[in-house]
C-alpha cells in the first residue's frame, strides 16, 4: 500500500514557529522522498510575521483569550474589533494618533486589500481628524470581507495574497 507523506502543496506561513514547523516537514518529506512519497512543499512567508492580541500584547493566543478566529462569526469579530488595544496616548479623537504599533494599523496592513483607505486613515489618525471608532468599523468591514464564507470574499482574499 502506498502512503502519501506530504500532498503537492505550499504551506503559507506569516509566523516564525510556523515557518520552522513547515521547514520541518519539507525536510522529512525531502530525506523520505521515494516511490510516490509526495512532493517537496514550498514555504511562502508572507509580508506580517506574526499578529499582535486584540488586547495589545505580543502575540495573539487563543489562551489568552485574545485573538480573532477563521470560525468567528461577523457580530464576534465586530465585538472583538471594537475591544482592541488602540493608542493609549489618545484619549479624544481629536487628538493625534500614533499609528506605529498600533495593533488596528497592524491588522489594517495585514487584511485591508485597500493600502489607500489604510493610508489616508493613517494620515488622519496622526492628525486626529478620526477617531478610533471609524477606524475601527473599516476594520471590521476588511475582516468580515476577508473571512466571508459566501464566496463574495474570493476577490478580497486574492488581493490579500498578492500583497
Amino acid at each position: 500500500m502506498n502512503m502519501q507523506i506530504a500532498p503537492e502543496a505550499s504551506v503559507p506561513s506569516k509566523g516564525e514557529e510556523r515557518q520552522n514547523g513547515a521547514f520541518g516537514g519539507k525536510r522529512f518529506t525531502e530525506e523520505t522522498k521515494g516511490a510516490d512519497r509526495g512532493s517537496v512543499p514550498d514555504i511562502l512567508v508572507g509580508e506580517v510575521p506574526s499578529l499582535p492580541g486584540i488586547d495589545g500584547r505580543a502575540k495573539m493566543s487563543k489562551s489568552l483569550d485574545n485573538a480573532i478566529f477563521l470560525s468567528d462569526d461577523a457580530e464576534t469579530v465586530k465585538r472583538k474589533v471594537n475591544s482592541m488595544y488602540t493608542d493609549p496616548t489618545r484619549v479624544h479623537p481629536t487628538d493625534p494618533g500614533h499609528v506605529e504599533g498600533n495593533p488596528v494599523f497592524i491588522y489594517h496592513d495585514a487584511f485591508n486589500p485597500d493600502a489607500a483607505e489604510v493610508e489616508e486613515l493613517r494620515g488622519l489618525y496622526r492628525r486626529g481628524k478620526v477617531g478610533d471608532v471609524e477606524v475601527k468599523s473599516r476594520l471590521v468591514k476588511a475582516l468580515n470581507n476577508f473571512l466571508d464564507r459566501s464566496g463574495n470574499g474570493d476577490a478580497t482574499l486574492k488581493a490579500w495574497r498578492a500583497k
